[in-house]
């Protein structure tokens, strides 16, 4: 497997329905490589961010295999959905990635980070500020 050079200290890893994973350009999201998840160790980050949610949340289990000692951010909201997701929505998939990976592991955002351009924007900044509030919500939940 060749991958390119980037020091950017976490992956981008969008699943693919073929059980293949794109590994993408983690300021653009721009796929630069094709992995399996027996691949994942010769990635070598200290932290993987998951595009997960919607469709996506059957393989979670799948994600188990990824390097222990890795931080795993896992995508609880979805960017092209216009509507905010419900607090109860958010809090089961924050459930089920601790259930998975431990709460230490985890880090929390929206799929592709709202993928929001200047020129072209997927939702507005208040449809992101409002998810972002959900999943701060959502979060508020687990706190003891």
């Amino acid at each position: 497997m060749s991958l390119p050079d980037i020091n950017a200290g976490a992956w981008y890893l969008q699943a693919r329905p073929d059980g293949w994973w794109d590994v993408c350009e983690p300021t653009t999201g721009e796929p630069l490589a094709e992995v399996t998840a027996d691949q994942w160790d010769d990635l070598n980050q200290a932290a993987y961010l998951l595009m997960v949610c919607g469709d996506k949340q059957p393989i979670m289990a799948l994600l188990q295999q990824l390097p222990a000692d890795a931080r795993i951010g896992v995508g609880v909201v979805n960017q092209k959905n216009q509507a905010i997701e419900p607090v109860d929505e958010i809090a089961a998939r924050v459930g089920r990635a601790i259930d998975l990976f431990g709460a230490d592991r985890l880090l929390l955002h929206p799929d592709c980070g709202f993928a929001t351009f200047a020129d072209n924007p997927i939702c507005s900044a208040g449809i992101a500020e409002a998810k972002l509030a959900a999943i701060a919500a959502a979060v508020e939940r687990f706190k003891h």
